[in-house]
């Protein structure tokens, strides 16, 4: 699905555009956008949450998005914080967000592979919604009118997230390559 994610924000990219990527890891979709000779010249924004992100060592996630991008050539401005609470007073063109969506009981049933993963990049809440109701709740003031945010979500949570962005314009769901609705796309009213 985040293959999909990406090819949605690229059908979206034009010089000029101003992009913000929340990010709970290293945001890869963010940097090859940043990498991307489409918008080589519009600014970006990596958003991230301070937490530390595992494979082998736990490594602090502002560091991977800095080392990744000087790796791609990427210019990128970086901002660590609580959601909105990071970002500086700028409307967006596109927010693009991958947040925590697991239900919290659930995190504890997660394959070995996935629990290696830092909780808080895991679990959404009760009902793996929590980020989704801060960001319906704030996004719309951080995006410029007709502005457009790309979430991702859980397999099974498209109908509830799209329910929680009833207060945006064109709110639809994206399939990914096995025909399940993984992402989310809503506009900001003009």
């Amino acid at each position: 699905s985040k293959v999909r994610m990406v090819e949605s924000f690229f059908e979206r990219v034009t010089r000029g555009f101003s992009f913000a990527f929340f990010c709970l890891g290293a945001p890869t979709q963010g940097i090859a956008a940043a990498s991307s000779r489409a918008v080589s010249a519009t600014p970006i924004f990596f958003l991230c949450m301070s937490l530390m992100i595992g494979i082998d060592a736990f490594v602090d996630a502002a560091e991977v998005v800095v080392a990744d991008a000087e790796l791609l050539g990427a210019s990128v401005t970086l901002h660590q914080g609580d959601l909105f609470a990071a970002v500086p007073e700028i409307a967006f063109d596109v927010i693009v967000s991958n947040p925590p969506y697991i239900p919290s009981a659930d995190c504890l049933t997660l394959q070995e592979e996935v629990r290696r993963e830092p909780m808080m990049a895991l679990d959404g809440g009760a009902d793996g919604l929590d980020f989704y109701r801060r960001i319906a709740s704030d996004a719309p003031k951080f995006l410029r009118p007709g502005g457009v945010l790309l979430l991702e979500v859980g397999f099974d949570q498209a109908e509830a997230v799209m329910a929680l962005l009833a207060d945006f314009a064109d709110v639809q769901a994206h399939e990914d390559y096995q025909h399940i609705p993984r992402m989310i796309e809503a506009r900001k009213h003009v």
